[in-house]
């Protein structure tokens, strides 16, 4: 599937039992972005899966995928990101976003000077951040207000940033 299509909305974390189910780790937790679509993109494959079946997990989303039969083949797939075609999810609400519409966003400072992109985004538990790509380097900053503020229309992320965040490192 063409990568500018898909949505990632979340990352195998672990395989579960022995009949093939995976637990995917939602960029969003409590999205329930994986309950309202038939199919899947597992990331490195050329093939969409279909959902056979979902159920909440404590830590994300139970999934059983078509082809995926047991343990062995679920345990291939942890790490791996999991995306829906952007045309099977609904438009997101006024004022909303897709958290994976993020990626590729300018970012910039309050004062408007620009520091770099949006190269992806990082969750470990409820904490999230951007990764951001600049002169420097790049730097992981916290995905929380009054930090980060997403400006959809303009497609920019603001960030407030401590001073030597986005500066790189000595030698």
């Amino acid at each position: 599937m063409d990568d500018s299509r898909t949505a990632w909305v979340g990352t195998v974390a672990k395989a579960l039992g022995l009949r093939g189910e995976v637990v995917v780790r939602l960029a969003t937790p409590g999205s329930d972005v994986l309950g309202g679509v038939e199919r899947v993109v597992v990331e490195s494959e050329v093939e969409e899966r279909r959902i056979l079946r979902t159920r909440a997990e404590h830590a994300g989303v139970a999934l059983a995928l078509e082809g995926i039969g047991d343990r062995t083949a679920a345990e291939r797939l942890v790490g791996r990101r999991i995306g829906v075609d952007r045309a099977a999810l609904p438009p997101a609400a006024p004022g909303e976003f897709y958290v994976a519409d993020l990626v590729g966003l300018a970012v910039v400072l309050p004062d408007g000077r620009s520091i770099g992109r949006v190269a992806r985004l990082e969750s470990a538990g409820d904490r999230h951040w951007l990764e951001v790509e600049h002169a420097g380097g790049r730097s992981l900053v916290p995905f929380s207000e009054p930090l980060v503020r997403v400006e959809m229309q303009e497609r920019r992320v603001v960030v407030d940033a401590p001073d030597g965040l986005f500066e790189s490192e000595p030698d």
